[in-house]
């Protein structure tokens, strides 16, 4: 049986730092960008994580991508 892996969101998620908390360690927050095409390249998405990343209060991290997929098998 084959089974296949058919993608159906994508998305751009920004993680930052906060603050700190009692004991001194970072607390992250994020910000998630959902309506993104699922045929958008890394490359595109390094770009507008780029050009986002200036306008935000905090400064980024790192950029992540989630992509969400639904499978399905042939007999």
């Amino acid at each position: 049986m084959a089974v296949t892996a058919d993608m159906v969101k994508k998305s751009l998620i920004l993680e930052y730092v906060v603050g700190t908390d009692d004991e001194g360690k970072d607390v992250l927050g994020s910000q998630r960008f959902s309506k993104i095409k699922t045929a958008a390249t890394n490359d595109a998405l390094n770009a507008v994580a780029q050009a986002i990343s200036p306008v935000l209060k905090n400064p980024v991290l790192y950029a992540k991508k989630q992509e969400d997929s639904v499978f399905s098998s042939t007999i």
